[in-house]
């Protein structure tokens, strides 16, 4: 897959979430019940590992053995995301996502294929997530309780999007991303 289809995969799937958790704050918990919820769910949960592991890939020379582990980490963590519709997995496992992926993309980011800002959001969101007490996390109640969860989710999904917009229109090939030329 091109750098380029990997961005915009990164970007689609940041979008797609985005929407989600709009809309989960507004409907609640009836989302589950709405065709798209289950589409949009699979695309965030199949592309942020997927985009993540191409641009891994393509520097994969340059990587150590920890963004293995990163990668390794995002794939159980996206695949618990997308089959817990009911709510019984612990929820501690949903650190998984943000705290894989950042730690995946901080090594990618020292290639210069991606900004080192998208790990250090990812990572923050990992931290509120673990500070706000993540296996107790309710997003259940009114509105406003919703949106105070999903505001911890934040971070991720816009570095998300960061991320796409960035890979898919500056694409630097990782042959020339360390030396700062476009491809």
């Amino acid at each position: 897959m091109s750098t380029r289809a990997l961005g915009l995969l990164a970007l689609a799937a940041g979008l797609t979430w985005t929407a989600w958790l709009i809309a989960f704050v507004a409907i609640g918990a009836e989302i589950w019940s709405v065709s798209w919820t289950i589409v949009v769910i699979f695309l965030g949960g199949i592309g942020f590992p997927l985009s993540a592991i191409g641009l891994a890939y393509q520097v994969q020379d340059r990587l150590g053995g920890l963004s293995a582990l990163g990668a390794f980490m995002m794939v159980i963590g996206a695949l618990v995301m997308m089959t817990d519709s009911t709510g019984s997995a612990p929820r501690v496992l949903f650190l998984l996502v943000p705290v894989g992926s950042a730690i995946l993309l901080w090594e990618v980011s020292s290639t210069g294929v991606v900004s080192r800002i998208v790990p250090i959001a990812q990572a923050a969101t990992a931290i509120a997530l673990a500070i706000a007490g993540v296996p107790s996390l309710q997003l259940g109640g009114g509105p406003m309780e919703r949106a105070s969860g999903v505001l911890l989710f934040a971070p991720f999904v816009l570095s998300w999007i960061v991320l796409g917009v960035s890979v898919a229109r500056h694409v630097q090939s990782p042959e020339s991303a360390g030396h700062g030329s476009p491809a």
